[in-house]
């Protein structure tokens, strides 16, 4: 599926794996019950990366962040 998108669809790679990265943490985060700090544990990332995807994730379904 992840070559397709990129073959097929013409999207770059760098966007593709971004969108990937970001579904992952996501579905990390509802594991972690909402604790970034575990999703990043568990994902081998620090706290601002996991926060990064979370906010690319936000926009690219064009919710806001409440303020």
């Amino acid at each position: 599926l992840l070559a397709s998108q990129i073959v097929e669809k013409k999207q770059p790679f760098k966007k593709t794996i971004r969108k990937l990265m970001s579904k992952v943490v996501e579905k990390t985060l509802i594991e972690a019950r909402g604790n970034q700090t575990e999703t990043a544990r568990i994902l081998g990332l620090n706290r601002t990366s996991v926060r990064q995807y979370i906010n690319e994730a936000k926009e690219e379904k064009g919710v806001g962040d409440g303020d």
